[in-house]
């Protein structure tokens, strides 16, 4: 046996083996409770691994003379060929394996994280003696021995390891390289002798649980129980916190993305779509900003709806408005409607988008966007502005203090095919027909509006005299003034029929229609103004500068019309 001074000493702790260490290593590993006298040593020149008790090298390590191994020493229980610490009855202990000594410490450690205020010391775990001869079953003894035995061989097929490494880095440094100490074969991290398989075996155990209630979720298992509101709003709380570990187990477990998933089974959603919106979902805000992904549902492509997802808080509500292109809509001049999202874990969708009336969309081309949604608690609303970015372009139909989160493009309302393609044709000579016979009828409004307007501003310009109207010019003014209304009546009767709705949906030319309404309304605010005068009523201070205002307004009304 070598000198104290210098041997090298393993001890089996858990699941595994430390060293090599000294003698007053292991001391002070015994001084703060990390092994007891119970457990297991070895060094090099030992047939096998033996308890401390039976070494003669740990009697002073112990706290007394060197026990013997062999004889009936005083204050010592031989059971068998294994040497036992005195008992107290209120707490019977015997040796155990390495194994079974990991199991009483799992045990212990398991019971006092789940009730901690219990502080009873786990029973002990091993190999019993029998009650007649008071040796240990031989069957047991046995497994002891063959564990021992591959305890040792392990043990020292990594001090062989650890010195070939150790002479490697004594050339790695000696040519200035860097140092690749604390690697073992097979990519294992070796570090004071301590495998890391376990903790791998631990860490993919947690895994697989969280993997396997993310499954049953995915696959509706759950939905009975989850339909419940209180535990809907528990889950999404749960879920909110549970996103950052995936984040951190998919980034140490890549394959695991293919296994779990943090927004639910979408089974409407293109498979590529569906990669999107996870991928969203996971992404880390303090390093990609705020991610949204949008993916279509392929359940009524005549009245769609959309699937968001995204990394943003829980609570957060998204607008999704979807522009559809004129040039491209079949049998339909525009189309224009917004629907608003509240995400809750990562995930939300959209309601159907239709016409009021639940007419399908017309067939065409689509411009979507997802805007930051003005209904926001102030929270949100400080997270969007600070994640939120995009270079699209603002459309000048969304204010310009609303955020672009996205901006996609589809086709809706059914397939682009020929048909369509040949239906769309036909659409647009229509258009074009009915293009023309619009400008026309605008032109026709536009020239009895410019007759009606140049022909009140004569008759009162004509009329007026004086401060006040006399009982001959009111007359006057009496007989013009009813035919005039009753002409503009009759424009009004189209007028009333061009909603903003109404001309949106029928009219190619819309705006135009809207500009003649409003020009109409000018021409009418003049006329109105000027009959005043011939009220006999007295008249406001600044009669004349308001009169002169809505002249200029009906005559700046007339010439954008043109």
């Amino acid at each position: 046996m070598p000198d104290l001074s210098t041997k090298k000493w393993f001890v089996y702790v858990g699941d595994h083996h430390e060293g090599p260490m000294s003698l007053e290593d292991i001391r002070g590993m015994l001084g703060s409770g990390t092994v007891s006298p119970a457990h297991f040593a070895w060094c090099e020149g030992m047939g096998d691994w033996k308890a401390m008790t039976e070494i003669p090298d740990f009697g002073a390590v112990l706290g007394g003379g060197a026990p013997s191994p062999i004889g009936g020493d005083e204050g010592m229980t031989r059971v068998g060929s294994l040497t036992l610490e005195p008992m107290e009855p209120s707490s019977p202990s015997v040796v155990v394996s390495p194994a079974k000594q990991e199991a009483r410490e799992s045990n212990a450690r398991i019971n006092q994280i789940l009730k901690p205020q219990r502080s009873a010391a786990p029973s002990a775990v091993g190999a019993f003696p029998d009650e007649k001869t008071g040796d240990i079953n031989p069957k047991e003894r046995k497994r002891m021995e063959k564990e021992a035995k591959k305890a040792a061989a392990l043990a020292e097929k990594e001090r062989k390891v650890r010195e070939k490494l150790e002479a490697k880095e004594a050339k790695k440094r000696a040519r200035g390289a860097p140092s690749a100490l604390g690697m073992g074969t097979g990519g294992v991290a070796v570090r004071g002798g301590e495998r890391l398989a376990p903790k791998l075996i631990k860490w993919l155990g947690f895994l697989a649980v969280v993997a396997g209630g993310y499954a049953a979720y995915l696959q509706g298992y759950l939905n009975p129980a989850i339909e419940h509101p209180m535990v809907k709003e528990a889950w999404h709380s749960a879920h909110s916190q549970i996103r950052p570990l995936l984040r951190t187990a998919i980034t140490k477990f890549p394959a695991l993305g293919q296994l779990i998933s943090p927004i639910p089974s979408l089974p409407d959603v293109d498979p590529a779509d569906y990669e999107q919106l996870k991928a969203a979902a996971l992404a880390d805000p303090l390093v990609d900003g705020g991610k949204v992904a949008l993916a279509l549902s392929q359940g009524d492509l005549l009245r769609p709806a959309f699937h968001l997802a995204g990394n943003l808080p829980d609570g957060v509500s998204l607008d999704v408005l979807v522009y559809g292109r004129s040039e491209t809509l079949l049998n339909a001049m525009n189309f224009m409607e917004l629907r608003q999202v509240r995400l809750a874990g990562g995930h939300g969708v959209t309601p159907a988008f239709a016409y009021s009336d639940g007419k399908p969309l017309p067939r065409g081309t689509y411009s979507v966007y997802v805007v930051d949604s003005q209904a926001q608690t102030p929270e949100a609303q400080a997270f969007l502005a600070s994640l939120l970015s995009t270079t699209t372009k603002i459309p000048e139909f969304i204010p310009k203090n609303r955020k672009i989160a996205l901006a996609a493009t589809f086709f809706l309302g059914g397939a682009k095919d020929a048909v369509y393609a040949e239906r769309l044709k036909l659409y647009h000579d229509k258009l074009r027909e009915k293009s023309q016979a619009e400008l026309a009828e605008i032109r026709q409004f536009l020239s009895s509006l410019s007759s009606q307007f140049n022909s009140t501003q004569r008759q009162f310009q004509s009329l007026r005299k004086g401060k006040a109207a006399t009982p001959i010019q009111r007359t006057q003014w009496g007989r013009f003034s009813g035919q005039w209304v009753g002409f503009m009546a009759q424009l009004n009767q189209s007028f009333i029929k061009w909603t903003p709705e109404f001309v949106l949906n029928n009219q190619f030319h819309g705006l135009l229609y809207m500009m003649t309404r409003e020009t109409g309304q000018a021409v009418f605010a003049v006329h109105q103004g000027q009959a005043l005068y011939f009220s006999g009523g007295a008249l406001p201070q600044d009669y004349d500068i308001q009169l002169k205002q809505r002249v200029a307004f009906a005559h700046e009304a007339l010439t954008g019309l043109q």
